[in-house]
């Protein structure tokens, strides 16, 4: 499914549930989705749409506050409520007809659940559009899973969706960059080589402004430390190894052994060969 019919399928999801949430991996494209999804839905919300990122907020008791600020609240109109900060920001959004972008739930998963569902019980026009990489698990909740951007096939590579992205960024990162008929295959070669997440074709289009798309093309193999942003990216986005340590790190430590047990399978595997190399302390062959 490419790019525009994912939106169109997310826009029909937002049209029958008033929470939906776009999973994926580190880097799928989930927030660049989100915004534009919110852009193009915003004429049917008539006091309209807030952006609120959570990924910089490490207390899962500032959620509401984030929202309450996002969608305008005042500090008189805090004040004047008689109980928590959330039950202001509910009060507050009863009557609304609102579409909120709840970006980045997964590390305050039980907390951004929670003020969903209140949302929905509490607020009846109010939307919320979440990404996060993994489900909220809220009752009514839709799950679309973003996947990565379409590869060059057949034809002009130049329409895949992935090579486009790195046509732009690559313009944005030095003056006067284009593609041509003798660098097109080494960009499509870059975009098969990132499986398409746009995060990681983002930063290796950042790398034209000391090297070619050869060059670049050609040292994929240790992407992992070729691949770095700028330091005006938040932190977890500056390189893949920062994005998948963020990942690693929302998993419980007994989850972190289970995947260090996993990496032994090439490929895929069977529940039973999972049960005979994963199943010993501390993780219960059940």
């Amino acid at each position: 499914m490419g790019r525009e019919d994912e939106v169109a399928a997310v826009r029909a999801h937002l049209q029958s549930s008033r929470l939906v949430t776009l999973t994926g991996p580190g880097g799928s494209g989930k927030t660049r989705l989100g915004v534009r999804i919110a852009r193009e839905e915003l004429g049917r919300f008539e006091d309209g749409g807030f952006f609120t990122d959570l990924a910089s907020i490490s207390d899962s008791n500032l959620i509401a506050s984030s929202i309450a600020s996002a969608v305008g609240m005042s500090l008189s109109a805090l004040a004047a409520g008689s109980g928590s900060i959330q039950e202001s920001l509910l009060g507050y959004l009863s009557d609304s007809r609102t579409l909120i972008v709840l970006d980045n739930c997964e590390h305050l998963l039980g907390a951004a659940a929670e003020i969903c569902d209140q949302l929905l019980e509490r607020c009846p026009n109010v939307t919320v559009l979440a990404t996060s990489r993994e489900a909220l698990g809220v009752e009514g909740e839709q799950l679309f899973a973003v996947s990565p951007l379409g590869l060059p096939a057949d034809g002009d590579p130049r329409s895949a969706e992935s090579v486009r992205l790195f046509c732009d960024r690559a313009a944005a990162a030095r003056s006067g960059f284009d593609v041509t008929e003798d660098t097109v295959q080494d960009v499509a070669d870059i975009c098969r080589h990132l499986d398409g997440i746009p995060l990681a074709i983002e930063l290796a289009a950042a790398q034209v402004t000391h090297m070619s798309p050869r060059q670049i093309a050609e040292r994929l193999d240790d992407r992992l430390s070729l691949l770095t942003g700028p330091r005006t990216r938040a932190k977890r986005q500056q390189t893949l190894a920062a994005t998948l340590d963020w990942s690693h790190d929302l998993l419980s430590e007994s989850e972190q052994v289970m995947l260090r047990r996993l990496s032994v399978f090439p490929g895929s595997f069977t529940r039973e060969a999972a049960e005979a190399i994963c199943g010993d302390d501390p993780i219960q062959r059940g």
